[in-house]
Parts: C-alpha cells; sequence; structure tokens
C-alpha cells in the first residue's frame, strides 16, 4: 500500500492531496471536474502525483491491496461513486469516506462494502482548508485491524498536539462519523455563543469592531484561548475600502446540516443539547431576513438604552457557557457510543479535537484532565474542577442573559445554557404537573413518589 487514490478536489480534497505529497505519500487523483485535476498536476512534477481520467483508471494505478480516500459531497454523491467502484476493487482494498456523512449512512454503506470483503471507513475531518492543507483532526471509524493497515499515514498527515498526532479511532463503522457530528453541533455553539458577546459588546457597549478585536484577543491569552477566539479578532480587524468588512456582510447565517443532525440525533436518543438547539434555531431564524426587517419596523420589541457591560463578566458568561456545551456534546457521544456499541473512550474525541480542527482549544486539555482523574462521567460538570466554575461563575451568566432582556439583545445560546443548567441542577420540576395533565385528558397514567418503576396510577380527575 505505497500510493492512495483521492477521489474528489474540492477546497478539502485539493488540499488534502497537497498535504500528502508533500508528506512524500504518492496521490493518484480523479475529480468529476477535470480543470481541478490540471491546475493540481501542474502544481507538482516527479511521480507523486498521477491523474486518472476515469475511476476505473484511478483504481488500476493503485497498489493491492488498494486504499482510496473520498472527498465527495455527502448523500447519494458517495453512493453512486460507491456504485462504480465496488465491481472495480477486491477482497482487502479499503475505501473512506471524509466528508461530512450522517453516520447512519456510514453504517449502511459499510454493510454494503463487507459483503465484498471490501473495508470500510468513516473518516471525519476537520479543520476546514487550512487544517486539511496543514494538518487536520481526523475521527476514524472502522475496525482495528483496517485502522491499523491505514493508520501510519492518515496520523503522518495530521495536526499534532505537542508530538501526538490528532487522528484517532474513535470505534467502528459510524463511530467517526458520529464523533465529527457532534464536533460540529459544538462548533455551532461556539460560534453562536462568541457571535451574542460580539452583539452585545456592540450594541450594549457600543464598541467598534476593533475594540471588540482587543478584548478577544486578550481573552486568548486567558482560559479563553482557542481558534475561534483568535480568528474572531482576525476577522473583526478586517477592512475594506476603510470599513469593516464584517458589518458589510449579510446577518444571514448559512448551515450544511451537521448542527441540524446533531440535534435529530439528540432527540432519537433522549439526550438535551439546547444550546446546540438554540445554535441551529438561530441560524435558521437568520435566513429569513425579508421576515426579519419586516418586523423589525413594526417596533414591537422594547429598545433598551444602550449601557455598558463589563467585559470579565461577559468573558466569565462566555467561559461558562463553552463548558457546558462541551458537557451537552459529551453527554451526547457517550449516549451514541452505548447506543451503537461503538466503546468510544471519553478522551478520545477530545485527543483528536486538540489540534487541527475548529474547536481547539485550551479548554479541551481541562477537560481531558478531568476524564483521567475521574472516569467516564453522566455529565461532565459533575466533576470537582468544573463544578466549581459553576458556583464561581454563573453569577455572570445569569446577568449576561439578563442584560440581554433588559436591553432587547437576543442572546438564544447564552439562555439556553442557563435554562439548562437550571434544568438538571433542580431537584424538583413542574413535570409533575404535566404528568397529572397528560393522565387528565389521556389516561396516560402517572407514578407516585416512591413507587416501584412498574408501578401505575390512573385518576379520574373530571369528578369529585
Amino acid at each position: 500500500m505505497n500510493n492512495i487514490g483521492l477521489i474528489g478536489l474540492g477546497v478539502m480534497g485539493r488540499n488534502l492531496a497537497q498535504n500528502l505529497l508533500d508528506c512524500d505519500i504518492k496521490v493518484v487523483a480523479w475529480n468529476l471536474e477535470p480543470e481541478f485535476s490540471a491546475k493540481l498536476a501542474g502544481q507538482y512534477s516527479g511521480n507523486k502525483l498521477a491523474i486518472a481520467k476515469s475511476l476505473r483508471e484511478l483504481v488500476s494505478l493503485l497498489d493491492r491491496p488498494r486504499s482510496i480516500l473520498m472527498m465527495v459531497e455527502s448523500g447519494e454523491p458517495i453512493d453512486d461513486v460507491l456504485q462504480t467502484l465496488i465491481p472495480l476493487m477486491e477482497p482487502g482494498d479499503i475505501i473512506s469516506d471524509g466528508g461530512n456523512s450522517h453516520f447512519q449512512d456510514t453504517m449502511r454503506r459499510g454493510q454494503t462494502l463487507a459483503q465484498h470483503q471490501i473495508s470500510y471507513v468513516g473518516l471525519g475531518v476537520s479543520g476546514g482548508e487550512r487544517g486539511a492543507r496543514y494538518g487536520p483532526s481526523i475521527m476514524a471509524g472502522t475496525d482495528p485491524e483496517t485502522w491499523h493497515k491505514i493508520r501510519d499515514r492518515f496520523q503522518l498527515i495530521a495536526a499534532k498536539a505537542k508530538t501526538e498526532p490528532c487522528a484517532i479511532r474513535m470505534g467502528n463503522d459510524g463511530a467517526g462519523h458520529f464523533v465529527k457530528m457532534v464536533h460540529n453541533g459544538i462548533e455551532y455553539a461556539d460560534m453562536q455563543l462568541i457571535a451574542e458577546s460580539y452583539a452585545i459588546l456592540k450594541q450594549g457597549n457600543q464598541l467598534e469592531p476593533s475594540a471588540i478585536a482587543d478584548i478577544f484577543m486578550g481573552w486568548n491569552s486567558g482560559p479563553l484561548e482557542s481558534f475561534l477566539i483568535e480568528l474572531t479578532a482576525l476577522v473583526l480587524q478586517k477592512k475594506e475600502a476603510d470599513e469593516y468588512l464584517v458589518e458589510q456582510i449579510q446577518d444571514r447565517a448559512e448551515q450544511k446540516g451537521t448542527g441540524r443532525w446533531t440535534v435529530q440525533t439528540a432527540l432519537e436518543l433522549g439526550i438535551a443539547v439546547p444550546t446546540i438547539a438554540a445554535a441551529v434555531d438561530t441560524r435558521t431564524i437568520s435566513s429569513n431576513l425579508t421576515d426579519r426587517q419586516q418586523l423589525s419596523e413594526k417596533k414591537i420589541k422594547p429598545i433598551g438604552n444602550p449601557s455598558p457591560l463589563t467585559v470579565n463578566t461577559l468573558a466569565d458568561a462566555l467561559y461558562l457557557s463553552k463548558i457546558l456545551a462541551y458537557a451537552q456534546g459529551m453527554q451526547l457521544i457517550q449516549s451514541g457510543s452505548d447506543a451503537y456499541q461503538w466503546n468510544i473512550s471519553p478522551d478520545s474525541p477530545l485527543r483528536a479535537w486538540r489540534g487541527g480542527c475548529i474547536i481547539r482549544a485550551s479548554l479541551l486539555h481541562d477537560i481531558i484532565n478531568v476524564y483521567e482523574e475521574y472516569g467516564p462521567l453522566k455529565n461532565l460538570i459533575v466533576a470537582s474542577p468544573f463544578a466549581t466554575i459553576v458556583r464561581d461563575k454563573q453569577h455572570s451568566l445569569r446577568e449576561v442573559v439578563s442584560y440581554g432582556i433588559r436591553q432587547g439583545i437576543a442572546l438564544p445560546a447564552f439562555s439556553a445554557s442557563l435554562t439548562w443548567l437550571e434544568l438538571i441542577s433542580s431537584k424538583h420540576l413542574p413535570t409533575n404537573l404535566i404528568q397529572a395533565q397528560r393522565d387528565a385528558f389521556g389516561a396516560h397514567g402517572y407514578k407516585k413518589i416512591g413507587d416501584h418503576e412498574n408501578s401505575i396510577h390512573h385518576t379520574d380527575w373530571f369528578n369529585p
């Protein structure tokens, strides 16, 4: 297995190709649009890169057992490529999907290829364009034997946390794409929390983007250090024609589906991820630009008088909310691992995320240390280090949420984080009333305090 086949030379594909070539891994590439192939071929001379004119030719140029990496749009395009590839390949060959595929599609495809004795790898790849080029985070879903065969080359091109490659096997079949999906869900939450912090500093504190950038740069030197905080500072400084570029961009955020998949999967597994859900909902609402503008003209919400919120208060609220978002994501990963029998080690996703990926942050090291000390946890914040942070910083989160209410600044992710914290730490919830209501209108029954699990009661609520 001296070379690797690469299918798809879009943004991620062609940058991964350059990464592979720079690591002296021979690449045989094919792309549906030949101009990308020609452009890549012009950048490399010698025999490290071969451009195939068809999938049949690509397969014929690969050393046995063959290894192919697909960087293809998720959904039907991947199925179409596989339909062409399967008859061309042999038992013992390996196909990896490095796109944002739904984990259940990966499981289905793996079962199909197993019938042909072809190994299938669901390869979650994070890091965007720069990560693909210089070292991404890689989350693999496959059996240990297959991972052993391909591990070295993927660890070679992956980002490094100190000296440890951020290319790690999560578990069998769909585990890699599941973890990548949750990574993207946390990414949604993180970006939304940062955007809400920006809104407070801009609308409440009346700061210019450059001043906000300075605050973010300061944050990046402390507990909030992360790729997204650093990136945000750079974005806020960018000017075009002497105007801040960020203020020229439509406030209509797009999404590719992984955040929505995270929320849907969480609902199916019975796990609440409200901070992530708030981020997804906000993107959906933001896309209705015309409706929002029409409603804003009606002046239906109170407008607060601009007043500053202390930067330290905001920083503490942001830090706590980020922890809560990670706690939600890690709960979901554990639930998925249990449901699909993947046996994902709690620290494996975190170790893969330490370098290359979008959510890399110093906070990850603290979470890893907690898992090393406490082992698997049902909820991250029950561990003493994070329980202390919750106690010490929740007043800042409460102040930020109430500030948004008073000023008329929408803070859905901050608010959802606080609500989740309130719910999970409440000894009693008013859901006893909901059970009584369900029994009254639908005879669904209820349990009384102290009942055995199988006990059930029903009351005729309409007769005294």
